[in-house]
């Protein structure tokens, strides 16, 4: 009921607000009051919108970013509705360069060109009333349908940049950097680029050169050791393990580098590649192979390691000599490593020593104009050498396992784990064989101190006295140790039938121990304790039963299978449970009577050629005589007889063990 006036008046201030980039008079807000805002106008203006928007429209502020690249990324922006009637963003990157870039307008510069009858479908006409209106509802919805992408268009320039290539001619004979002159940023580029060629050029000779020299150091290494080296032995495994262990090491190296690279280039502060280098731990490599083979090998190992980094590290003079320092303190730390917590004890030391190790080289370099001064530099280098213990026995821990699985090597932790009483084995021996167990357990700690005595495994030598006579818990009745109610077995059969089951406990034994899954090195003691001894009370029963015109005796039948000890710790096993069984079958266990027993144990052995292959010296025998009797007579020394009462005490040692005086004045002792 508004009048006409008054309509005009509410119509104008609603276009206003919603169309506030569109001016329109009172002659066309009569027109559209008129014709009630028909369909026919709604038309011409949705095709007005989609001729205009097709056209590339951009924000008024990003023109004049647009303008400071000659190549630009945007982002094609378009709105759609979604079936829950939210406006979704479907975002399409394009690459416009300047051509395309002329034909971007703003959003003003669109609408200005909108009142002139621009941007417009060829079916509408500036000039008639509708058309116009049209026209104007159409310039003041219009929006950016593209979005200059700033990131993007960084990006891609910086990418343009680093592939642009300069290219400097240099004459052959061309003086680069005169003497006395001012050395460049452009010539030290020349220098690189020259070095770089020449390397593409001489990369076959020099990967031919690399395999030669690490052939050749491997090689002369490998017979001096074989050759000088006294306990350097490695077999087949040893020397597959060692090799491959050495190309994981200077593939560690490789990585090491880039990686120190990456670091130091994307680091906020100002890291010393130099000084990090040291932090990637080779002497992990020396440290495992002490840990599994032995030092001997651990040596040689760190010397061909010493050479191969030389051969790596070529500008830096003090990582070799760095890496073989690193590697033999790596290799003494570990030396009596019998448990995981030892080998993390041994990284600790390991970084110690590199802390002393580099500031020294730091200080030895400290003139050189490569080497940064300073406190921060100092301790960088602390740094890494700590970080260079850590890896090492991180390393270790690792790789341990893993070298025992692939390999079949046995560290001393596993020998530990072996030496447990509560492995299945050693109670099955206790529960069967009680006696052969006793046995066991003493010729176990007579292994041990004649090994330590001679500088052995004693820890090997130990674990496989435990296990060495397995074998008899399959007839435990058979041997005498094991015999309580005094009935011998052996009575009532013939002496070949008795050689044969007390031979047969040696490949029982290797059954067992196969069966279980104890270590190779375990199981070849089981057969080698026995090499090919005689069973000499049988044989000699069996001479003494036949009648020689009437059969011949085969001492074959009465021999141990073999082989003969091929380690120090096999040959050391075999004399003490000889000696074991020798000594207790003594009356009189006095010191003098078991030295004259055990010496006569170990020098017919030697003297039967059963320690042939295992590598005892002379000097080892008689270190080996001095621990078994020590140990013989700590376990079968003399006490005083206890009286009983009523008994007249004559002579009570003292509590120095200090007896009564003799006539001539001299003390009288008594062992207790």
């Amino acid at each position: 009921k508004a009048t006409e006036a008054e309509a005009i008046a509410i119509f104008s201030k609603i276009w206003k607000e919603h169309f506030p980039y569109s001016e329109i008079g009172e002659t066309e807000l009569k027109f559209l009051i008129s014709e009630n805002f028909s369909e026919a106008i709604e038309d011409k203006i949705i095709a007005a919108t989609k001729e205009i928007m097709s056209n590339p429209i951009v924000a008024n502020e990003d023109k004049a970013r647009l303008a400071s690249w000659d190549t630009i990324i945007v982002r094609s922006l378009s709105e759609n509705l979604s079936e829950e009637g939210d406006n979704i963003e479907n975002v399409l990157e394009e690459e416009w360069d300047q051509s395309k870039k002329a034909d971007i307008k703003t959003v003003d510069e669109i609408r200005e060109e909108v009142k002139k009858g621009g941007y417009l479908p060829e079916s509408l006409e500036i000039d008639k009333r509708e058309d116009r209106i049209a026209a104007l509802v159409a310039a003041s919805i219009i929006k950016p349908n593209f979005s200059y992408d700033e990131s993007a268009t960084l990006k891609k320039r910086r990418d343009i940049l680093e592939n642009i290539k300069v290219e400097i001619n240099i004459k052959r004979g061309e003086t680069i950097v005169r003497g006395g002159s001012l050395y460049t940023e452009r010539d030290k580029t020349i220098i690189e680029r020259i070095r770089e060629q020449k390397e593409k050029q001489s990369l076959p000779l020099e990967m031919m050169g690399s395999f030669l020299i690490i052939c050749t150091i491997y090689l002369v290494v490998y017979f001096f050791g074989k050759r000088h080296v006294r306990r350097f032995a490695p077999n087949k495994t040893d020397v597959v393990f060692m090799g491959v262990l050495m190309l994981v090491m200077l593939l560690l190296l490789r990585f090491g580098i880039y990686i120190i690279r990456i670091v130091s280039e994307h680091a906020t502060s100002n890291i010393p590649n130099s000084v990090l280098i040291y932090a990637i731990p080779l002497a992990a490599g020396t440290m495992l192979v002490r840990f599994i083979v032995n030092a001997e090998s651990a040596s040689l190992f760190a010397v061909v390691l010493a050479a191969f980094t030389g051969i790596v590290m070529e500008r830096n003079i003090y990582f070799p000599s760095f890496t073989l320092a690193s590697s033999f303190a790596a290799a003494v730390a570990v030396s009596r490593a019998d448990r995981r917590g030892a080998v993390v004890q041994a990284g600790v030391v390991i970084g110690a020593i590199n802390i002393v190790v580099l500031l020294s080289i730091h200080f030895v370099n400290v003139s050189s104009v490569d080497e940064p001064s300073g406190i921060i530099n100092m301790i960088w280098y602390v740094v890494s050498a700590i970080l260079n213990g850590v890896g090492c026995f991180m390393f270790v821990l690792i790789a341990a396992p893993i070298a025992e699985s692939v390999f079949g090597y046995t560290t001393d932790i596993k020998l530990l784990e072996l030496a447990n009483m509560n492995n299945p084995l050693l109670r099955e021996l206790l529960i069967r064989a009680p006696g052969t167990f006793n046995h066991s357990h003493l010729v176990g700690l007579l292994a041990e101190a004649a090994t330590e005595a001679i500088g052995a495994n004693a820890l090997l030598a130990r674990v496989g006295a435990l296990y060495h006579d397995i074998g008899k818990t399959t007839k435990p009745e058979y041997f005498i140790e094991n015999l309580i109610d005094g009935q011998n077995p052996h009575e009532s059969l013939s002496p070949y039938m008795s050689a044969l089951i007390v031979a047969s406990h040696v490949k029982e034994g290797i059954e067992l121990a196969r069966e279980n899954k104890l270590p190779e090195v375990i199981v070849s003691m089981i057969p080698e304790h026995h090499g090919t001894k005689q069973i000499g009370f049988f044989y000699k029963k069996a001479r003494e039963s036949s009648d020689p015109a009437l059969q011949k005796i085969d001492e074959k039948d009465f021999r141990y299978p073999g082989p003969k000890p091929r380690t120090r710790e096999a040959g050391v096993l075999m004399l003490a449970d000889s000696a074991e069984a020798a000594i207790r079958s003594l009356s009189d266990k006095n010191p003098t009577r078991i030295r004259q027993v055990v010496e006569n144990v170990i020098n017919k052995t030697f003297a039967e050629g059963e320690l042939s292959n295992c590598e005892l010296t002379l000097k080892d025998l008689s270190d080996i005589a001095d621990a078994f009797v020590k140990v013989f007579t700590g376990i079968y020394h003399q006490r005083v007889s206890y009286p009983s009462e009523g008994d007249k005490i004559e002579n009570v040692p003292d509590l120095n063990g200090v007896g009564k005086k003799d006539e001539n004045g001299n003390s009288e002792s008594h062992s207790g």
